[in-house]
């Protein structure tokens, strides 16, 4: 089920575009020619997905295939691995997945404690294939680039891999933290990259001393804001870290000067937190002890007005929302990236989300926004007449002189969805999805 969640999830994301051939074998291998056979498949494969448990741990094929695939791919970016159980105790893992960051699938069940695999059913489940997929789909376009693929392809992958666009909007460094908040800082990182700020670190911090520093005071200096999270664990103090990873981190911010915001549940009780280190963390007076969705909220407001660089004609400039179901997202994020260059600010939908959350956060966006772009790609007709009925009721509290809708592939579709409005802009796109048209209406709006 693993399975096949990741690759409809996956092939959304591409939005028709791709498809992603997963090589997933199901017997019990023993005998030499199956081993061959799966050794094979994995020298042909561009990426490799381990699903880590005490099993995995334990059996000798598993090993022989990821040593395999580390030796042909040599480069262990294309190395992606979950956790489906915790390992027993005493037992790692071959490396370098041992040392790999690995995305958690389970969770500590009921009274009895015990580790059990999240339910496909559930909304962590559903987020964190959504985070791997996003991850792989990455990496594939990136591998593509660097093969030579198609340009329409190439010009995707630099659109999502790239992150000029995002630097340029506001970059969080968003504190490493300890296992019981990665859901919290995972939550905090798709918001912030759905609004099209960039945070860092990019992967896994080294964890060595030397390397750790040197990698989170790189990060940091180019960080126009740090955010942590803070639980009642203190996590781990090595001997070349003796402060510990947090404290570490902290410190770094405060002597780069950066402006800090940090972040505990309101009904975390202090007096349980035994770590004085830690008590001094969660007492400090940049906390905010607040829901997590405000936080989220602030930490966005923070960005949004903290300095930016003027727009080149000193006009202000139009706020663009792009509207586009999720199956349209990497088109939405090449428009905006258009737009970015030019110094406009942009919005994305949300995905993730209740629904009243995600209902509330759309109908601001339609009403703060002075440009409404809707993507007709891959999105049903019925999408597209939702969104049109949505800004007829709030026309009369919206900011937006323009209204288009960009009509795109897949081809064969019928683009008109039955729906008129005055001065409602239907904007055709070539095969290719080329930017032309929206390069047009740059250029209207800075003219």
């Amino acid at each position: 089920m693993f399975v096949q969640h990741l690759n409809a999830v996956f092939t959304s994301r591409l939005g028709g575009r791709g498809k992603l051939n997963i090589y997933f074998d199901l017997r019990d291998l023993r005998g030499n020619q199956q081993i061959d056979e799966l050794l094979g498949a994995v020298n042909r494969s561009a990426l490799f997905l381990a699903i880590a448990s005490p099993a995995y741990a334990q059996r000798d094929w598993t090993q022989r295939e990821l040593a395999a695939f580390v030796k042909n791919a040599a480069d262990t970016r294309r190395l992606f691995a979950v956790d489906y159980l915790p390992l027993d105790s005493g037992v790692t893992l071959p490396e370098p997945l041992q040392g790999h960051k690995r995305l958690k699938f389970w969770e500590q069940g009921g009274f009895s404690r015990n580790a059990m695999p999240l339910s496909p059913y559930g909304d962590v489940f559903r987020n964190r294939v959504h985070d791997l997929a996003e991850q792989i789909k990455q990496q594939l376009l990136a591998i593509n680039v660097a093969e030579g693929t198609r340009p329409a392809i190439r010009e995707i992958a630099e659109a999502v891999s790239g992150s000029a666009a995002r630097r340029a909007k506001g970059i969080v460094y968003l504190a490493q933290t300890t296992d019981d908040l990665e859901e919290e800082r995972m939550q905090v990182q798709r918001y912030l990259e759905q609004f099209g700020f960039l945070t860092l670190p990019g992967g896994e911090l080294p964890g060595g001393g030397d390397a750790f520093r040197a990698a989170i005071g790189h990060d940091v200096a180019q960080s126009d804001l740090y955010v942590h999270l803070l639980g009642p664990r203190a996590g781990r103090y090595p001997s070349d870290v003796p402060e510990g990873y947090g404290a570490a981190q902290l410190e770094a911010a405060k002597a780069a000067g950066r402006n800090i915001v940090l972040w505990r549940h309101p009904e975390l009780d202090l007096e349980k937190v035994a770590d004085t280190r830690q008590c001094a963390l969660l007492t400090d007076a940049r906390v905010i002890a607040c829901g997590l969705e405000s936080f989220k909220a602030e930490v966005r407001r923070r960005l949004e007005t903290h300095p930016q660089e003027k727009v080149r004609d000193s006009k202000q400039a139009s706020l663009v929302f792009i509207n586009a179901a999720e199956s349209d997202y990497d088109v939405a994020r090449i428009v905006q990236q258009e737009f970015s260059k030019r110094s406009m600010p942009t919005i994305l939908p949300l995905y993730a989300g209740t629904a009243e959350q995600l209902q509330q956060d759309l109908t601001e966006n339609i009403k703060d926004c002075d440009v409404l772009v809707i993507l007709y790609g891959t999105a049903p007709a019925a999408w597209v007449r939702s969104q049109i009925r949505l800004f007829s009721k709030l026309r009369s509290g919206s900011h937006a002189t323009i209204v288009a809708i960009f009509v795109g592939p897949p081809e064969g579709k019928n683009a008109d969805v039955g729906m008129t409005m005055p001065d409602l802009r239907w904007i055709s796109f070539p095969p290719d999805w080329s930017m032309d048209p929206v390069k047009s209406l740059i250029a209207e709006l800075e003219g």
